[in-house]
């Protein structure tokens, strides 16, 4: 019976040797989406409080694209205006952080707003 017990000594050290990486590749994909997520949240945020701030003070397509710039880095923005009506889309491209080593390099985001003011109430409206 010592015998057989005694063959069986090296098999979760093996086992675990072999699902670590896996493991591992696991806990960093979460990570890096995690990452994503949360700047999504920062850039979605944003958005909403330039639009709010331009439908209360009426700001022109230059301006709201001037406040983008300055509190969104790394993005490519549209804005249009028709009638009382403010679309705002941005693109980014979120880098991974320890993803790369899998092949995986990031995440591309894309947010996109309209924002209404009608009878003094403004409207936000996430598309997409």
């Amino acid at each position: 019976m010592k015998t057989v017990l005694k063959d069986r000594k090296g098999q979760s050290l093996v086992l675990f040797v072999l699902l670590l990486p896996l493991i591992l590749g696991i806990m960093i994909l979460v990570f890096d989406i995690g990452n994503a997520q949360v700047e999504k949240n920062k850039t979605n945020n944003t958005i909403e409080m330039i639009l709010e701030i331009a439908l209360e003070d009426n700001l022109q397509t230059a301006e709201i694209q001037s406040l983008l710039r300055k509190n969104l880095e790394n993005h490519q923005s549209k804005v249009t205006i028709n009638d009382d009506k403010i679309t705002i889309i941005s693109d980014t491209y979120i880098k991974g952080v320890f993803s790369k080593a899998f092949g995986f390099q990031g995440f591309e985001v894309r947010s996109e707003y309209v924002g209404e003011k009608i009878n003094n109430k403004i409207t936000i409206t996430k598309k997409g």
